[in-house]
């Protein structure tokens, strides 16, 4: 019996670029397919969507500011994995931020029904 992936999304390189394989568009789904939305989602800052500019995470109003509320952070980054379609539950959030090198990493761990997803994020996004 063939077991078949659930499409969900358009597949994404490292670069974030649709990309082709042989068959055509690659699509993504399953885990993959959660693992990137989770990422896109992380890595929309709020006012980039001309249609509704209060989407997206306070990047540069609450996380690379100058004194982060690390505490703050961790919640919005929590809330933000949460809203994705498929995760149940984080658990494991790391927030590693460096004032020395004014670098913010995120590791954190989450529970699907499709089995645990794991992420480790350095540096802003689509920088």
């Amino acid at each position: 019996m063939t077991t078949y992936q659930k499409v969900t999304d358009f597949g994404l390189d490292e670069d974030g670029d649709e990309y082709a394989d042989a068959t055509g568009l690659a699509m993504t789904g399953d885990l993959p397919g959660i693992k990137q939305q989770v990422t896109l989602r992380i890595g929309f800052f709020r006012g980039e969507w001309f249609l509704d500019e209060e989407k997206g995470l306070p990047w540069y109003e609450e996380i690379i500011v100058k004194n982060p509320n690390l505490i703050r952070i961790r919640e919005i980054f929590r809330e933000a994995i949460l809203s994705v379609a498929g995760i149940n539950e984080v658990t494991y959030l790391d927030l590693l931020f460096s004032a020395f090198s004014r670098t913010l990493s995120v590791n954190f761990k989450a529970s699907t029904n499709l089995g645990e997803l794991g992420i480790n994020l350095t540096g802003l996004p689509n920088a």
